[in-house]
């Protein structure tokens, strides 16, 4: 992993806008279909599960048969290999914390949630995703705990392990707004996050600062 020059960090600051993390995502695939998934209220679990839809007219629930837990942060991407969306998202396991979890779309349904990852002690939030031309999936997210909110990055690709690496980490700062973006020229990953700058009791902001940082072929 190695940081981008300060010219080359305003650039991409500039040309690769944050995504909101909010409860609504979209994208189009090859075929001009608009896959959208939302955090939404199922009033046949009581919970809130991810709902979604295509411009094709389909929609339903995407693995809302899991704990009873809320299901959380929803972002799609197409894999380019398959060419159908997949979706990661943080899912309340059973002690209450929020993990990492996958689904992908089969052709005619949603696979099963895969848990991804977990953390121990800390929650999964704000994940989000995109594929390579390889079919790897690279994800970045954030790990809250009570006294720290450092961003991770991880890949998983196909009949690999999950791995992950912390791409920032510093006491009394606050990681937020993570997103990754492929950089095929070079076989790397550009990933853009948010620090929220915070010092002494009552954690006062002081300011944010965006970075950027970029993957080579491999970090781990």
């Amino acid at each position: 992993m190695r940081n981008l020059t300060i010219a080359a960090i305003l650039l991409l600051a500039t040309v690769l806008p944050l995504p909101v993390h909010a409860t609504v995502a979209s994208v189009t695939d090859a075929n001009d279909v608009e896959w959208t998934v939302s955090e939404a209220f199922n009033p046949f679990g009581g919970k809130k599960d991810i709902y979604w839809s295509n411009s094709s007219g389909n929609s339903g629930w995407i693995a809302a048969n899991g704990p009873e837990g809320d299901d959380l942060y929803p972002s799609i991407a197409i894999n380019p290999v398959s060419g159908r969306p997949l979706v990661v998202w943080s899912r309340q396991a059973g002690n209450g914390k929020l993990v990492l979890a996958l689904s992908e779309w089969s052709g005619y349904s949603w696979t099963a949630a895969q848990i991804l990852h977990t953390k121990d002690g800390a929650d999964i939030l704000y994940p989000h995703a995109v594929a390579d031309t390889q079919g790897t999936i690279h994800v970045v997210w954030v790990a809250s705990t009570l006294t720290e909110q450092p961003a991770y990055y991880g890949k998983f690709a196909p009949g690999a392990a999950f791995n992950e690496v912390a791409i920032y980490s510093s006491p009394g700062d606050l990681a937020t707004y993570p997103s990754v973006r492929n950089f095929e020229e070079a076989n790397s990953q550009i990933l853009t996050y948010v620090i929220i700058n915070q010092i002494g009791e009552g954690n006062i902001t002081l300011g944010t600062e965006v970075r950027v940082r970029i993957y080579d072929a491999d970090p781990y």
